[in-house]
């Protein structure tokens, strides 16, 4: 039995008030709850320049605005709306799928700090009142409410045993200071709902999923324009204010925001939005954080299993390391492991130089792959070849061996037959490395390319020399396909060092770079994907090249690519 509702609980109230509300609204009740502001978003790598910054023009934005029904979820006195994310609406219609599917397991919501977890519980609220669903709801530590329809709230007292959930497919639980875990109402044996919980990924929030076949689902980390809005245009509508730590309990103003600051902490440390908005309105606090993350990367050799430890959401580390490698959504918002940004990948490689070869090669084949890798192709690839071919000598040689191709079989062939070709060493000697530039210096003064982020190259280096270009491709792997478009992309930038020549007049050379474990099983040529009205790339030889140091491979599957 619920116990008696009173009017002199705030949440009861909040929640009678805020389901009659909804009910009175009709069908049309999301019109009258939201509005779309229209932005001027400044492009974030602009912000620092003379000039004034180019901006992306009326980018709307979407918010739910329910007065001051709002603020007993939210404690922060004035403010009246939130941010409606389009996540929300994708990540409800998920979870509603999931529920038909499984309406007795539940789903655990997780991400960044600050990116909108509770938010996104009290959106449930708003969405299941609208769609007339039943729902329980624990924001309490001490009582479950019980929404059976509009203005239709009851209260179970948690102190009192032998309570049961019956008629209810929702129960919501919000995992705080206070209330770390679902109450047992909502996932003992005899419960029969769908329990939704939006925590952050700590072992002890979340433990009760594994009993109840719980999904996870990632919330998507914010966009710089939603950072933009929140921490930059929110803050001048309603400046924040905390509580003083004396005894008046007197609340004070916080700095208001610089966009300059937040800007850059934003492209240093990521998209978590309590970390950016935080550090950005107090310097001591940066210089905090910033002075932090080296003692966390020197333990270098410790990391990949931490950080596998936050794949599977295991971590007792606190909020640091995983804003240094960070959840990100996978493939139908499974948990996909990161690195924060190309600055924090920057930190690891600095940290990985210093080290043992052993150290160097075991960590960077896992770092290496981390999606955020790909962002940084220029950073990983100098300091390979710093560790590979430069370390201990002025001068290392890389040989590669022609790869013989391949002829497919016709409709009677049963087997396919290598075309003979010999193994043709190629000698590619570096004489050290260049530290004034993107650039690696070989024999003779030829210069190998290496792209850096922003070129959004598909391959680690290039170099040209006459009518001679060569592609180096770092894999771990024992094949890796090649994509047409990807060759075409690079022609079309040298187009204009060759005039009046075609792709097929010059020689094109792609040479694989592999651990030596996996050399000899590269036995033929690769696939080259073809791309309609693509060039014809057979004309391009393939080669392999063996580390002249052995390379350990990563074993497990804690790390994803993401698209």
């Amino acid at each position: 039995m619920a116990t008696a509702p009173t009017d002199r609980d705030p949440i009861f109230y909040h929640l009678t008030t805020l389901t009659k509300a909804l009910c009175d609204m009709g069908s049309d009740g999301w019109d009258q709850i939201t509005a779309t502001e229209v932005e001027d978003v400044p492009r974030i790598g602009e912000l620092e320049d003379e000039q004034p910054p180019v901006l992306d023009m009326k980018v709307p934005f979407k918010v739910i605005d329910l007065s001051n029904l709002l603020q007993r979820f939210f404690p922060v006195e004035s403010k009246t709306r939130i941010l409606y994310r389009k996540e929300y609406q994708d990540l409800y219609q998920m979870l509603k799928d999931h529920r038909l599917q499984y309406p007795e397991n539940g789903a655990v919501v997780t991400g960044l700090p600050g990116i909108g977890k509770t938010v996104f519980l009290f959106y449930l609220m708003i969405a299941l009142t609208m769609d007339g669903e039943p729902f329980a709801v624990h924001v309490d530590p001490k009582y479950v409410y019980l929404v059976r329809g509009p203005g239709l709230v009851e209260i179970i007292d948690m102190a009192v045993a032998g309570h049961t959930l019956q008629d209810f497919h929702w129960a919501l639980s919000d995992s705080d200071a206070e209330s770390i875990r679902p109450p047992s109402i909502f996932v003992n044996y005899q419960a029969t709902c769908y329990v939704v919980q939006t925590t952050s990924p700590h072992v002890d929030r979340w433990w009760w999923k594994k009993h109840r076949g719980a999904k996870s689902f990632v919330m998507e980390p914010f966009s710089w324009g939603e950072m933009y809005f929140v921490g930059y245009v929110e803050d001048k509508v309603f400046p924040r204010v905390r509580s003083d730590t004396g005894t008046t309990r007197k609340r004070i103003s916080t700095p208001s925001v610089d966009l300059n600051v937040l800007a850059k902490m934003f492209t240093l440390y990521g998209s978590s939005p309590r970390l950016c908005i935080d550090i950005t309105r107090d310097e001591n606090s940066r210089t905090t954080w910033e002075n932090s993350i080296h003692p966390i990367l020197s333990d270098i050799a410790n990391l990949p299993q931490l950080i596998s430890q936050l794949f599977l959401m295991k971590t007792t580390k606190g909020d640091m390391l995983s804003q240094l490698f960070p959840l990100h959504p996978g493939p139908v918002r499974q948990p996909v492991v990161d690195v924060a940004t190309p600055y924090i990948f920057g930190k690891i490689i600095d940290v990985l130089e210093s080290k043992d070869d052993a150290t160097y090669w075991n960590t960077f084949n896992i770092f290496r792959l981390l999606p955020q890798t790909s962002m940084n192709a220029g950073r990983l690839w100098r300091s390979f070849v710093k560790g590979a071919f430069c370390k201990g000598s002025s001068t290392r040689v890389l040989e590669a061996r022609k790869l013989p191709e391949t002829i497919e079989p016709g409709h009677l062939k049963k087997k396919r037959e290598k075309v003979p070709a010999p193994s043709i060493p190629i000698h590619f000697p570096f004489n050290g490395f260049n530290s004034f530039g993107p650039s690696i210096e070989l024999e003779d003064g030829v210069e190998l390319y290496v792209p850096e982020p922003f070129d959004d190259a598909t391959f680690d280096a290039l170099s040209v020399v006459g009518d001679l270009i060569t592609l180096f491709q770092v894999t771990l792997s024992q094949e890796h396909s090649v994509k047409a478009s990807d060759l075409d992309g690079i022609w079309e930038k040298l187009t204009q060092n060759f005039p009046g020549k075609t792709c097929k007049q010059l020689q094109w050379r792609l040479v694989f770079v592999v651990p030596a474990d996996v050399g000899p099983a590269w036995k033929r040529v690769q696939a080259i994907t073809p791309k309609e009205h693509s060039q014809d790339w057979d004309h391009v030889s393939q080669f392999v090249a063996s580390f002249p140091l052995p390379m350990a491979r990563s074993r497990g599957n804690y790390f994803h690519i993401r698209d």
